[in-house]
């Protein structure tokens, strides 16, 4: 009987939880936001993707370039398409940190690994003629499991691994 009791009495606290308003608990305390725009020195205000890389560095993914940011300012990484070490698009879809502290950046023209010592880029993309290649340029999402394998979501192209 008192075991019923016990389970009943959680049952009730626990629904009387789940009726509370969430944005009860989401008020509460001071929250402010402070923006950070394209007069600060991102190069674009629509944000697709963030990272904190393991030195500290904030990654923004926008429409327009790649954004890191130390703290005080933005360097800009662009596509040129007249260098092939640039990152493969301006289209930042997805940011992705490995085990081994690789970055990996998802655009909308292929897979990007960046090399922080040379500040260049190795791109990854589809190629018609090669089965193994990425199935589609348009990488939204990047994920690492447990063995080490990579996983990308593509746009039109399926998953990737």
């Amino acid at each position: 009987m008192g075991r019923w009791l016990g389970l009943t009495l959680i049952i009730l606290i626990l629904l009387g939880l789940a009726g509370r308003p969430v944005g009860a608990w989401a008020q509460s305390g001071n929250i402010r936001f402070d923006r950070i725009s394209i007069e600060d020195g991102l190069s674009q205000s629509t944000i697709y993707a963030i990272l904190q890389d393991r030195q500290g560095f904030m990654w923004f993914g926008t429409q327009d370039g790649l954004n890191k940011f130390d703290g005080y300012r933005f360097t800009v990484y662009k596509n040129d398409p007249d260098d092939l070490t640039t990152i493969a698009d301006n289209f930042i879809r997805a940011i992705y940190e490995d085990h081994d502290g690789n970055l990996w950046i998802g655009t909308n023209g292929g897979l990007n690994r960046f090399d922080p010592n040379t500040e260049t880029f190795t791109r990854f993309q589809h190629d018609p003629n090669d089965p193994h290649s990425l199935s589609d340029d348009i990488v939204r999402a990047i994920y690492e499991d447990e063995a080490g394998v990579m996983w990308l979501g593509t746009g039109n192209g399926g998953l990737n691994k």
